[in-house]
């Protein structure tokens, strides 16, 4: 939760969530301010998945630190230029999709 809510706090999310043992709890107030419209569009008092879903993708660039698209991330950095980069599949623990970073070879 600290991911999605990181996007629209600009931080670690920590300003929107509320924990409780192992409950947590986002701030729907909080967002409505912040973003102009609340996350719990039914108003049962709780998020559904695709309300979370609806959410992260109605803010996920408010803070402005991510590129608007893939194109304009390409663009920004020297990732792929001249082949100086050095690519690498990665398998994480947070999902079962193969990532493909690239790595400079002057950091290695």
């Amino acid at each position: 939760m600290r991911l999605y809510a990181g996007a629209i706090d600009g931080a670690r999310g920590d300003s929107l969530l509320r924990f409780a043992g192992n409950d947590i709890y986002i701030s729907d107030a909080e967002i409505s301010r912040r973003t102009g419209d609340g996350a719990d569009a039914d108003g049962d008092g709780a998020l559904s998945w695709s309300e979370l879903k609806s959410l992260v993708a109605r803010t996920y660039n408010l803070d402005g630190r991510l590129p608007a698209t893939r194109a304009a991330l390409e663009s920004s950095t020297q990732y792929r230029a001249n082949n100086r980069s050095l690519r690498v599949e990665l398998l994480g623990t947070m999902t079962t999709a193969e990532r493909r970073i690239y790595v400079p070879l002057e950091s290695i």
